[in-house]
């Protein structure tokens, strides 16, 4: 899991305020795996497909209800930078489709939590860039 405390984010071109963190999860799906009849270990392991899914926690500003809905697709570009800093600064880009939108209304600040499925371009590129 890649973990980023981006300076900026946007979706859809929209600046998110109050953005905590910035998570990158990648997962091993249609996992291939054999057995010899040598012990109970596996002998050989494959994973030719990969689900990457991006999680956006943010306080909850405002009294607005905008803000992305499940199952639309949406353009995410953060700005990430170790000091704070513009020299050495990049920017991740992500296309996905959002899952999930909840909230937690338990802490002192409200909290928002989005999570999208990336989505590769042509299925063979990562659907994650970093430039």
């Amino acid at each position: 899991m890649i973990l980023i405390e981006p300076t900026g984010v946007t979706i859809d071109g929209v600046a998110q305020a109050g953005v905590l963190a910035l998570a990158v999860e990648e997962a091993a799906v249609a996992l291939v795996e054999e057995r010899g009849e040598g012990g109970p270990y596996a002998v050989f392991v494959d994973s030719p497909a990969r689900a990457v899914r991006v999680i956006i926690k943010q306080e909850v500003i405002g009294t607005t209800l905008d803000g992305p809905r499940s199952g639309q697709m949406v353009d995410v570009v953060a700005r990430l930078s170790a000091s704070g800093a513009e020299a050495g600064a990049k920017s991740l880009f992500v296309r996905g489709c959002v899952l999930e939108v909840r909230y937690d209304l338990s802490a002192k600040v409200p909290t928002r939590r989005l999570t999208l499925a990336a989505v590769s371009d042509d299925g063979a590129e990562s659907p994650v860039n970093i430039t």
